[in-house]
Protein backbone atom coordinates (compact mmCIF):
# COMPACT_ATOMS: atom_id res chain seq x y z
CA UNK A 1 0.00 0.00 0.00
CA UNK A 2 1.30 3.46 -0.93
CA UNK A 3 0.49 4.96 2.46
CA UNK A 4 2.56 2.35 4.29
CA UNK A 5 5.38 2.76 1.80
CA UNK A 6 5.32 6.54 2.28
CA UNK A 7 5.38 6.18 6.05
CA UNK A 8 8.30 3.74 5.88
CA UNK A 9 10.17 6.10 3.57
CA UNK A 10 9.62 8.92 6.07
CA UNK A 11 11.14 6.73 8.78
CA UNK A 12 14.29 6.33 6.73
CA UNK A 13 14.56 9.96 5.76
CA UNK A 14 13.91 11.98 8.92
CA UNK A 15 17.22 11.11 10.59
CA UNK A 16 15.54 9.90 13.75
CA UNK A 17 13.40 12.97 14.40
CA UNK A 18 9.86 12.08 15.48
CA UNK A 19 10.90 8.46 15.05
CA UNK A 20 8.38 6.97 17.47
CA UNK A 21 5.50 9.02 16.10
CA UNK A 22 6.21 7.79 12.59
CA UNK A 23 6.62 4.20 13.73
CA UNK A 24 3.29 4.38 15.47
CA UNK A 25 1.69 5.64 12.28
CA UNK A 26 3.11 2.69 10.36
CA UNK A 27 1.73 0.22 12.90
CA UNK A 28 -1.69 1.84 12.84
CA UNK A 29 -1.79 1.88 9.04
CA UNK A 30 -0.91 -1.81 8.92
CA UNK A 31 -3.65 -2.57 11.44
CA UNK A 32 -6.23 -0.57 9.49
CA UNK A 33 -5.24 -2.41 6.33
CA UNK A 34 -5.79 -5.72 8.20
CA UNK A 35 -2.13 -6.63 7.98
CA UNK A 36 -2.17 -7.55 11.65
CA UNK A 37 0.74 -9.98 11.72
CA UNK A 38 3.04 -7.46 10.08
CA UNK A 39 1.80 -4.73 12.45
CA UNK A 40 2.36 -6.91 15.51
CA UNK A 41 5.86 -7.92 14.36
CA UNK A 42 6.81 -4.28 13.79
CA UNK A 43 5.33 -3.16 17.10
CA UNK A 44 7.19 -5.83 19.07
CA UNK A 45 10.48 -5.00 17.38
CA UNK A 46 10.13 -1.25 17.87
CA UNK A 47 8.82 -1.57 21.43
CA UNK A 48 12.04 -3.36 22.37
CA UNK A 49 13.93 -0.20 21.41
CA UNK A 50 11.51 2.26 23.01
CA UNK A 51 11.16 3.58 26.56
CA UNK A 52 8.33 1.97 28.58
CA UNK A 53 5.79 4.74 27.96
CA UNK A 54 6.13 4.45 24.19
CA UNK A 55 6.08 0.65 24.32
CA UNK A 56 2.81 0.87 26.27
CA UNK A 57 1.35 3.17 23.60
CA UNK A 58 2.11 0.52 20.98
CA UNK A 59 0.57 -2.18 23.17
CA UNK A 60 -2.63 -0.20 23.57
CA UNK A 61 -2.76 0.42 19.84
CA UNK A 62 -2.50 -3.31 19.15
CA UNK A 63 -5.22 -4.05 21.68
CA UNK A 64 -7.51 -1.48 20.11
CA UNK A 65 -7.40 -3.47 16.87
CA UNK A 66 -7.94 -6.87 18.46
CA UNK A 67 -4.32 -7.90 19.02
CA UNK A 68 -4.76 -8.32 22.76
CA UNK A 69 -2.40 -11.27 23.15
CA UNK A 70 0.56 -9.42 21.66
CA UNK A 71 -0.41 -6.30 23.57
CA UNK A 72 -0.36 -8.22 26.83
CA UNK A 73 3.03 -9.70 26.04
CA UNK A 74 4.39 -6.19 25.57
CA UNK A 75 2.98 -5.13 28.93
CA UNK A 76 4.58 -8.16 30.60
CA UNK A 77 7.93 -7.12 29.14
CA UNK A 78 7.41 -3.54 30.33
CA UNK A 79 6.53 -4.65 33.87
CA UNK A 80 9.60 -6.89 34.02
CA UNK A 81 11.71 -3.73 34.19
CA UNK A 82 13.09 -3.63 37.75
CA UNK A 83 13.85 0.07 37.42
CA UNK A 84 10.22 1.17 37.20
CA UNK A 85 9.11 3.54 39.91
CA UNK A 86 6.15 2.59 42.08
CA UNK A 87 3.93 5.13 40.34
CA UNK A 88 5.00 3.93 36.92
CA UNK A 89 4.35 0.30 37.83
CA UNK A 90 0.90 1.22 39.11
CA UNK A 91 0.12 3.04 35.89
CA UNK A 92 1.30 0.23 33.62
CA UNK A 93 -0.66 -2.36 35.63
CA UNK A 94 -3.81 -0.29 35.15
CA UNK A 95 -3.06 0.09 31.43
CA UNK A 96 -2.44 -3.63 31.14
CA UNK A 97 -5.77 -4.24 32.89
CA UNK A 98 -7.47 -2.12 30.24
CA UNK A 99 -6.69 -4.71 27.54
CA UNK A 100 -8.39 -7.47 29.56
CA UNK A 101 -11.91 -8.29 30.62
CA UNK A 102 -13.36 -10.16 33.58
CA UNK A 103 -11.27 -11.83 36.24
CA UNK A 104 -7.86 -11.29 34.57
CA UNK A 105 -8.64 -7.56 34.51
CA UNK A 106 -9.73 -7.51 38.16
CA UNK A 107 -6.65 -9.42 39.24
CA UNK A 108 -4.45 -6.83 37.54
CA UNK A 109 -6.38 -3.99 39.14
CA UNK A 110 -5.96 -5.75 42.49
CA UNK A 111 -2.21 -5.93 41.88
CA UNK A 112 -2.21 -2.24 40.98
CA UNK A 113 -4.05 -1.45 44.21
CA UNK A 114 -1.46 -3.41 46.18
CA UNK A 115 1.25 -1.33 44.52
CA UNK A 116 -0.27 1.97 45.66
CA UNK A 117 -0.14 3.25 49.23
CA UNK A 118 -3.00 2.53 51.61
CA UNK A 119 -5.82 5.13 51.40
CA UNK A 120 -4.15 6.74 48.37
CA UNK A 121 -6.36 7.93 45.49
CA UNK A 122 -4.66 5.38 43.22
CA UNK A 123 -5.48 2.43 45.47
CA UNK A 124 -9.05 3.57 45.97
CA UNK A 125 -9.52 4.17 42.24
CA UNK A 126 -8.39 0.65 41.33
CA UNK A 127 -10.61 -0.92 43.98
CA UNK A 128 -13.57 1.24 42.97
CA UNK A 129 -13.23 -0.03 39.40
CA UNK A 130 -13.33 -3.64 40.57
CA UNK A 131 -16.34 -3.13 42.81
CA UNK A 132 -18.22 -1.19 40.13
CA UNK A 133 -17.78 -4.07 37.69
CA UNK A 134 -18.84 -6.80 40.12
CA UNK A 135 -22.58 -6.48 39.71
CA UNK A 136 -24.07 -9.99 39.47
CA UNK A 137 -24.74 -12.44 42.33
CA UNK A 138 -22.78 -15.09 40.45
CA UNK A 139 -19.70 -12.88 40.89
CA UNK A 140 -19.78 -13.24 44.69
CA UNK A 141 -17.38 -16.14 44.39
CA UNK A 142 -15.04 -14.01 42.27
CA UNK A 143 -15.04 -11.30 44.94
CA UNK A 144 -14.13 -13.97 47.49
CA UNK A 145 -11.26 -15.19 45.32
CA UNK A 146 -9.95 -11.64 45.01
CA UNK A 147 -10.19 -11.24 48.78
CA UNK A 148 -8.19 -14.44 49.25
CA UNK A 149 -5.54 -13.18 46.82
CA UNK A 150 -5.20 -9.80 48.53
CA UNK A 151 -2.08 -9.20 50.59
CA UNK A 152 -3.17 -5.99 52.34
CA UNK A 153 -5.91 -6.25 54.99
CA UNK A 154 -7.77 -3.14 53.79
CA UNK A 155 -7.97 -4.59 50.26
CA UNK A 156 -9.03 -8.01 51.56
CA UNK A 157 -11.91 -6.60 53.57
CA UNK A 158 -12.99 -4.29 50.75
CA UNK A 159 -13.37 -7.41 48.58
CA UNK A 160 -15.15 -9.30 51.36
CA UNK A 161 -17.62 -6.43 51.64
CA UNK A 162 -18.21 -6.67 47.89
CA UNK A 163 -18.77 -10.41 48.30
CA UNK A 164 -21.32 -9.77 51.05
CA UNK A 165 -23.19 -7.31 48.83
CA UNK A 166 -23.34 -9.82 45.96
CA UNK A 167 -24.16 -12.96 47.91
CA UNK A 168 -27.75 -14.21 47.85
CA UNK A 169 -27.08 -16.79 50.57
CA UNK A 170 -28.30 -15.16 53.79
CA UNK A 171 -25.91 -17.05 56.03
CA UNK A 172 -22.94 -16.04 53.89
CA UNK A 173 -24.04 -12.38 53.91
CA UNK A 174 -24.42 -12.43 57.68
CA UNK A 175 -21.01 -13.99 58.29
CA UNK A 176 -19.22 -11.77 55.80
CA UNK A 177 -20.67 -8.56 57.23
CA UNK A 178 -19.68 -9.76 60.71
CA UNK A 179 -16.14 -10.58 59.63
CA UNK A 180 -15.75 -7.15 58.07
CA UNK A 181 -17.21 -5.47 61.15
CA UNK A 182 -14.84 -7.33 63.47
CA UNK A 183 -11.93 -6.13 61.36
CA UNK A 184 -12.97 -2.53 62.11
CA UNK A 185 -13.56 -1.84 58.40
CA UNK A 186 -17.35 -1.90 58.06
CA UNK A 187 -18.40 1.61 56.97
CA UNK A 188 -21.16 3.11 59.09
CA UNK A 189 -23.27 3.72 56.00
CA UNK A 190 -23.49 -0.07 55.64
CA UNK A 191 -24.85 -0.70 59.12
CA UNK A 192 -28.47 -0.75 57.93
CA UNK A 193 -27.70 -3.56 55.48
CA UNK A 194 -25.57 -5.46 57.99
CA UNK A 195 -28.20 -5.15 60.75
CA UNK A 196 -30.80 -6.55 58.35
CA UNK A 197 -28.54 -9.46 57.40
CA UNK A 198 -27.84 -10.33 61.04
CA UNK A 199 -31.51 -10.18 62.02
CA UNK A 200 -32.47 -12.28 59.01
CA UNK A 201 -30.06 -14.99 60.17
CA UNK A 202 -31.23 -14.82 63.80
CA UNK A 203 -28.19 -13.06 65.18
CA UNK A 204 -29.84 -10.27 67.21
CA UNK A 205 -26.86 -10.25 69.56
CA UNK A 206 -24.70 -8.85 66.73
CA UNK A 207 -27.09 -5.98 66.05
CA UNK A 208 -27.33 -5.23 69.75
CA UNK A 209 -23.56 -5.34 70.25
CA UNK A 210 -22.86 -2.94 67.37
CA UNK A 211 -25.71 -0.56 68.24
CA UNK A 212 -24.88 -0.44 71.93
CA UNK A 213 -21.22 0.18 71.11
CA UNK A 214 -22.34 3.28 69.21
CA UNK A 215 -24.56 4.39 72.09
CA UNK A 216 -21.77 3.90 74.62
CA UNK A 217 -19.75 6.43 72.67
CA UNK A 218 -22.48 8.98 73.32
CA UNK A 219 -23.70 8.90 69.73
CA UNK A 220 -27.08 8.22 68.15
CA UNK A 221 -27.89 5.59 65.59
CA UNK A 222 -27.72 7.33 62.25
CA UNK A 223 -30.93 6.17 60.53
CA UNK A 224 -34.50 5.11 61.24
CA UNK A 225 -33.63 1.81 59.59
CA UNK A 226 -31.00 1.11 62.23
CA UNK A 227 -33.51 1.90 64.99
CA UNK A 228 -36.05 -0.47 63.45
CA UNK A 229 -33.49 -3.25 63.17
CA UNK A 230 -32.37 -2.66 66.76
CA UNK A 231 -35.98 -2.85 67.94
CA UNK A 232 -36.39 -6.14 66.07
CA UNK A 233 -33.14 -7.46 67.54
CA UNK A 234 -34.22 -6.60 71.09
CA UNK A 235 -37.53 -8.35 70.47
CA UNK A 236 -35.80 -11.45 69.12
CA UNK A 237 -33.52 -11.43 72.15
CA UNK A 238 -36.50 -11.32 74.53
CA UNK A 239 -35.90 -7.74 75.63
CA UNK A 240 -39.42 -6.48 74.98
CA UNK A 241 -39.20 -3.23 76.92
CA UNK A 242 -36.06 -2.21 75.07
CA UNK A 243 -37.72 -3.25 71.80
CA UNK A 244 -40.73 -0.97 72.45
CA UNK A 245 -38.52 1.94 73.42
CA UNK A 246 -36.37 1.54 70.31
CA UNK A 247 -39.47 1.31 68.13
CA UNK A 248 -41.40 4.29 69.45
CA UNK A 249 -38.88 6.63 71.03
CA UNK A 250 -35.78 8.33 69.78
CA UNK A 251 -34.03 8.66 73.10
CA UNK A 252 -30.82 10.57 73.62
CA UNK A 253 -27.79 8.30 73.72
CA UNK A 254 -26.63 7.12 77.06
CA UNK A 255 -23.65 8.96 78.45
CA UNK A 256 -20.59 6.85 79.18
CA UNK A 257 -20.77 5.24 82.61
CA UNK A 258 -18.09 5.17 85.24
CA UNK A 259 -15.62 2.40 84.54
CA UNK A 260 -16.47 0.87 87.91
CA UNK A 261 -20.21 0.60 87.33
CA UNK A 262 -21.76 -2.63 86.17
CA UNK A 263 -24.44 -2.92 83.54
CA UNK A 264 -27.71 -4.30 84.84
CA UNK A 265 -28.79 -7.67 83.54
CA UNK A 266 -32.42 -6.70 83.95
CA UNK A 267 -32.93 -6.12 80.23
CA UNK A 268 -33.20 -2.32 80.22
CA UNK A 269 -30.35 -2.00 77.73
CA UNK A 270 -29.57 1.56 76.73
CA UNK A 271 -33.04 2.89 76.97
Amino acid sequence: DQRVAAARAALRSDGGRRLFERRRIVVELLLRLERGDEAAESAVRWAAEAPPEQAADLAELLAKFGRGKTADELFVRILDDKNLTTNARYGFLCRRASVHRGQPRWQLLLEAAETAKQDSPGRNRALDLIVAELTEPIQAETAGQLAAAAKSPDIKFRMLLAQADLSVVLQDRSELFWEVYQSGRLPENRYDTAFGAWNAENHPERVIEVAETILRRGERLKTDGQMRELSLAYGNAGRELDARRAAFDDPPPEKPRDSGSRRSRGGMGFF
